[in-house]
């Protein structure tokens, strides 16, 4: 059985303009969205391949604004911090961005490797993939390459740790991310 909810036409013409709202249990939708992790958002989700962690942190001086940020931390393969997005459906291009922080450089001296991914949930690929490497700690701004979701549709964002090698280990400190959708 379905349920057929009529909107009315400016209704219907709010909702789909407006480009983010932060829902906790949904993705969000938005022209532009930042969030700072003061304090986190539910939407963000931890994900590893191999051995790895990520959580939520406190702590003055530490974060790149405010007090919240997130760690993720990978021993082998990857661990990442994730969030769905919706962008509407007249939006043309795309860009993420966030300041992120090697705070643990792997132990065996190579560069901390992080990527900031924007992916199609659906064939699982990049839309942009913008890979730097690090081999001095403190706070940098990575911005991804503009991409082109399916309007209307969900897309991952997503900013991983990359383990340099096996049992290297990286650290990687993650604040004031922002999507920007024209």
């Amino acid at each position: 059985m379905s349920i057929r909810v009529r909107v009315p036409r400016v209704l219907a013409g709010v909702l789909l303009s407006s480009l983010f709202v932060g829902v906790a249990a949904t993705p969000a939708r938005a022209a532009s969205l930042s969030d700072n992790f003061d304090p986190p958002s539910s939407a963000w989700t931890f994900e590893r391949s191999g051995v790895g962690s990520g959580h939520f942190s406190s702590a003055p001086g530490f974060a790149h604004s405010g007090t919240g940020f997130a760690s993720i931390a990978a021993q082998t393969g990857f661990s990442s911090i994730r969030r769905d997005l919706i962008p509407a459906n007249n939006i043309r291009s795309c860009t993420v961005s966030v300041w992120v922080d090697p705070a643990g450089l792997p132990d065996d001296g190579s560069a901390a490797r992080i990527n900031i991914e924007a992916i199609n949930p659906v064939t699982w690929t990049y839309w942009s993939l913008t890979a730097v490497s690090y081999r001095t700690n403190g706070y940098r701004h990575v911005t991804s390459s503009a991409f082109r979701p399916t309007p209307g549709a969900a897309f991952v964002f997503r900013v991983s740790a990359v383990a340099p090698a096996q049992g290297a280990g990286v650290l990687v400190d993650v604040d004031d991310f922002s999507v920007t959708c024209t």
